[in-house]
């Protein structure tokens, strides 16, 4: 093993001790930064809610290691145990670029496109997010990483799960008040030129078929909040791609 890796190693001994009970620590080592993510220390409450966080982290750590070698992009995980894992820092992520970054719109749209492509790239793999909001999307100079993934299942039905990536990564997108109609409507075109016809007139159905649900819950729209606002900005814009064929 080499003297630096060995020293990398010891300084974790350290933050370990240092940062005990953290779930997410950052840090800086020889100019580089690191994400320590230890399993979550529970209190009162949520001990009941979440009854076995040690499990969840060694899922969460063969979830890694399973994407690793698939060779998903996903940050590199430069060194584990059984009760912590290191993560190299790979940038910000999409919704930083979206909400903080004054960036020009065209800029913002090029990274909406990226993920796009990364998103298809990634069902071409064979695997699916399962949950790819922009804030568990990383853009760095054209590169993009997902992080926290939901659990990879290779068994289930693939074309449900792409088509669920793609709806909800759409509804986070419609969540962000920064984003346009026009940015969102964007990126419906935009997949609707690159999935294949079969996917495509399937979401196209599924969203006309639930079209009662938008009208339900439209009574609520003088008192709703963020979540409900995004489910009738996804409806709209899906609404204005099935009214211009």
């Amino acid at each position: 093993m080499l003297k630096t890796q060995i020293e990398f190693e010891q300084y974790i001994k350290s933050l370990l001790v240092s940062q005990k009970g953290k779930r997410i620590y950052c840090f800086q080592y020889n100019a580089q930064s690191y994400w320590l993510k230890q399993p979550e220390e529970l209190k009162g409450i949520w001990r009941i809610l979440k009854p076995n966080p040690k499990k969840s982290f060694i899922r969460e750590l063969n979830k890694l290691k399973f994407l690793a070698e698939q060779k998903a992009p996903v940050p590199e995980l430069v060194c584990s145990g059984k009760d912590f894992l290191v993560l190299k820092d790979s940038g910000k992520t999409v919704s930083w670029w979206m909400v903080n970054c004054s960036c020009p719109i065209k800029m913002k749209n090029n990274i909406l496109i990226d993920v796009i492509n990364a998103i298809l790239s990634l069902h071409k793999m064979n695997l699916t997010h399962g949950r790819p909001a922009i804030r568990d999307i990383i853009w760095n100079n054209g590169e993009v990483l997902f992080i926290d993934f939901e659990s990879p299942n290779i068994k289930k039905d693939l074309f449900y799960q792409r088509k669920r990536d793609i709806l909800l990564f759409v509804y986070s997108l419609c969540r962000e008040k920064t984003l346009s109609d026009e940015q969102i409507v964007l990126v419906l075109n935009e997949f609707e030129k690159k999935l294949s016809e079969n996917l495509w007139q399937s979401i196209l159905s599924s969203m006309k078929k639930l079209s009662w649900l938008y009208h339900f819950l439209s009574v609520f729209k003088p008192i709703a909040k963020t979540d409900l606002l995004a489910v009738y900005r996804l409806f709209e814009n899906f609404s204005t791609i099935i009214k211009n064929k």
